[in-house]
């Protein structure tokens, strides 16, 4: 299958998307920012009770970001 116009090629685009409200990206920026420094204190914990440092980090990792 080949491309043969600019537009053409852009058919798949969706159309105008509404971009979600300030208070909603910010939300979604604190959920993540949240749920990244659970997962520093769950490797902290592992790194402090003598888990090696690349299994305290997966382990984190898996906990977290599933």
């Amino acid at each position: 299958m080949s491309t043969k116009s600019y537009d053409a090629a852009l058919d798949y685009m969706p159309g105008e998307a509404k971009k979600p409200s300030l208070y909603a990206r910010f939300k979604e920026y604190m959920s993540a920012l949240n749920a990244g420094l659970e997962a520093w204190r769950e490797y902290e914990r592992l790194r402090t009770s003598g888990v090696e440092h690349s299994v305290a980090a997966s382990k984190a990792f898996e906990k977290h970001y599933e």
